[in-house]
């Protein structure tokens, strides 16, 4: 960089951005040299990974049989055999491909997923699969008056001297065993109809309802399969019940297939190159079917089904875009695929399609009760300030001059009685999908808390991007969800910054006034 006015007069200077260890890592070509070189890239990143866990975490590892063995030595030798959890077999389907006339192997239908932790304190959610639908008719097969399925459990413990392990022995209902619950616990139960005896002398069982059963849990060795592969599920898909205009059958222009290329020097401004490219037409309709194929199966990440794709894509327009069953092969027909509209309407209207079936909404859950944020690690900051005893940092840390005001205007407020700036060290996101349907996360600004018992997160903004509607809608879910699971009533606002500045509020309820346009 020549010319920096706080060096000599001839002197000059360079700089250069080293990559930093994670970008050096995640970018390499880890297969440049083999399997040798994809091994030292793996030791180096689990080293890193290592490092960077909490203390409470898991790290999942999923491999294939070509590096499984030789990972799994390397996982040991990194976090300590002692931290080895399981060792997860993934079927992943029932036949392979692979094992074709001639073939000296098995097929290879199963993939590796190492579960190493951090320490023996590691946070652990038990997860469940359904019941087999056989079991549950053979053993569920009592019902309440109510419509309520159930079984009978066995109750009793074993007994003896030293088998018994402190179970008491009683007599109840006219039986004496060693039991599983107290006397107390015994009666109570039956008094809520769960503990049955059904005949006289008969030894009494617990009923157990089907519905408050949590399902088998997950073994490590599951079966991670769909009842339809993908491509079954692309390949019924029904074109048309599409909801899509009907694309027009007017040639595109010339122009619009001919481009010009000048090329001028950035000094003189000279014009130095001068030509005229056109784009050749499609011959075959074929050709214009593959590129929109391969254009979905890119936008909604599934480059493996561009096969499953292009039929459809052909089906689509031979009996649905254009109000009519066309033929294709004809040259009319390819040039009028061929067009701009086409393929706007033609990607858009499949990826749309297509995005349903690659991103399920699921169930919220309760993980955990939640965290302090006085429980935030210590952290610098060099952006601005200010001192609020409201707040449980001793400085609140602002990104702007907004958040400065904002956070100035919560701790004047008198209804409001506790309030933050998120940080980021304190880790708090919310998952979104954005408008390609990428995951994203979200990281929320304030969280407030008001004198009539309220939890609001606040987000201020100033200028929006194209993303913000996705962030208020995953933003009021959260709350919503949020006070369903847990004991607190939660609630999203939106501040804008030209709004804040015409309002001028003095209260936190005055806030309210701001229209809350309701996302979901």
């Amino acid at each position: 960089m020549p010319d920096n006015p706080d060096t000599a007069e001839n002197d000059s200077f360079s700089f250069t951005k080293e990559p930093s260890i994670i970008e050096h890592k995640a970018y390499r070509d880890i297969w440049g040299r083999g399997l040798d070189s994809y091994l030292q890239w793996f030791y180096e990143a689990a080293v890193l990974l290592h490092e960077l866990l909490h203390e409470e975490g898991s790290l999942y590892v999923h491999v294939d049989w070509h590096v499984s063995f030789y990972v799994k030595t390397m996982l040991d030798e990194i976090f300590g055999p002692e931290r080895f959890v399981n060792e997860i077999v993934w079927k992943r389907q029932t036949a392979k491909g692979d094992v074709t006339q001639g073939a000296r192997h098995m097929g290879r239908i199963h993939e590796t997923i190492f579960l190493y932790t951090k320490t023996e304190n590691y946070v652990w959610n038990p997860q469940y699969t359904p019941y087999d639908q056989e079991y549950v008719e053979a053993a569920y097969r009592n019902q309440d008056s109510d419509g309520r399925h159930y079984t009978l459990s066995d109750i009793t413990a074993p007994g003896g001297a030293k088998a018994s392990k402190g179970n008491p022995r009683y007599e109840f209902l006219g039986v004496t065993r060693y039991w599983r619950f107290s006397r107390d616990t015994m009666q109570r139960l039956h008094n809520e109809g769960k503990i049955v005896q059904t005949s006289p002398g008969a030894v009494p069982r617990q009923k157990c309802y089907l519905d408050e059963m949590p399902g088998v849990p997950l073994q490590d060795c599951p079966i991670l399969t769909r009842k339809k592969s993908l491509a079954e599920e692309i390949a019924e898909l029904d074109v048309s019940a599409f909801n899509c205009p009907v694309l027009p059958r007017k040639q595109d222009d010339a122009v619009a297939k001919t481009f010009r290329y000048e090329g001028y020097d950035i000094i003189t401004l000279q014009k130095l190159i001068e030509r005229d490219y056109s784009i050749p037409e499609p011959q075959t309709a074929e050709e214009v079917i593959g590129y929109y194929a391969r254009r979905i199966a890119q936008d909604v990440k599934l480059p493996s089904q561009f096969s499953a794709l292009a039929p459809k894509v052909r089906d689509f327009f031979e009996t649905k875009a254009f109000g009519e069953r066309v033929t294709l092969s004809e040259p009319a027909m390819i040039k009028a695929i061929s067009s701009n509209v086409a393929q706007y309407v033609t990607v858009k209207t499949f990826v749309e399609a297509l995005r349903k079936m690659v991103i399920s909404e699921l169930q919220p859950q309760l993980l955990h009760a939640g965290r302090s944020l006085s429980e935030t690690a210590p952290f610098p900051w060099s952006r601005a300030t200010i001192a609020a005893s409201k707040c449980v940092f001793n400085l609140v840390p602002c990104d702007n001059e907004f958040e400065k005001e904002f956070a100035q205007f919560l701790q004047k407020a008198d209804d409001v009685e506790r309030f933050a700036k998120l940080p980021e060290q304190f880790g708090f996101v919310i998952e979104y999908t954005d408008n390609v349907g990428n995951l994203r996360y979200y990281e929320p600004d304030f969280v407030v808390l008001s004198s009539d018992g309220m939890h609001y997160i606040v987000e201020t903004k100033g200028l929006e991007d194209t993303n913000v509607a996705n962030k208020d809608r995953a933003a009021q879910l959260w709350c919503e969800n949020s006070t369903k699971l847990a004991s607190q009533s939660w609630a999203y606002l939106k501040v804008l910054q030209t709004a804040y500045k015409q309002l001028q509020p003095n209260r936190f309820e005055d806030l309210f006034v701001l229209e809350q346009k309701k996302l979901l």
